[in-house]
């Protein structure tokens, strides 16, 4: 069972007349079919550029599919579909409900695609853990420490 960091809260506390603190409350969560958050933001954000690039023909749906990704079933759906963008829209489509590891065997998958997978790569590591809009603005120093954190979670995996 592989556990991600969800969400970072944060909660005002008072302390005295002038006093507050910032309390970080860390949820992780298990993901046992779904994709982290930050990649399904990746891949929609990057949803036109990745249809142009035609990425399932070649060898990438025969990595996903020996890696468990998709299944044959998957594989025949996506072969039946009439032109290269609606196959790799509908692979965009499948791919964020087919686990935490989905993204990581995609990422593998574009050997064919080194400067697709560059893309999104760099998008990935540029993603923001985004806080919660009520959380105080001196709570943002911590957002690179949830980066940190977010990061060893996902290597422990």
């Amino acid at each position: 069972m592989s556990m991600t960091l969800r969400s970072l809260h944060c909660k005002t506390l008072s302390l005295g007349a002038h006093q507050t603190s910032c309390d970080l409350s860390y949820h992780f969560v298990s993901y046992q079919g779904e994709m982290e958050a930050r990649d399904k933001q990746v891949l929609r954000s990057l949803r036109l550029e990745l249809g142009a690039e035609v990425l399932v023909e070649g060898l990438v749906l025969q990595y996903l599919y020996q890696e468990g990704v998709l299944t044959e079933s998957h594989v025949q759906e996506i072969k039946a579909q009439a032109t290269g963008l609606r196959k790799t829209m509908l692979l965009l489509d499948i791919l964020p409900s087919r686990g935490p590891k989905a993204f990581d065997a995609f990422l593998d998958s574009l050997q064919e695609f080194p400067w697709v997978r560059e893309k999104l790569e760099k998008a990935r590591e540029e993603a923001i853990v985004e806080l919660p809009a009520d959380c105080p603005q001196y709570c943002e120093r911590w957002r690179s420490s949830c980066v940190q954190m977010e990061t060893e979670a996902a290597s422990r995996e």
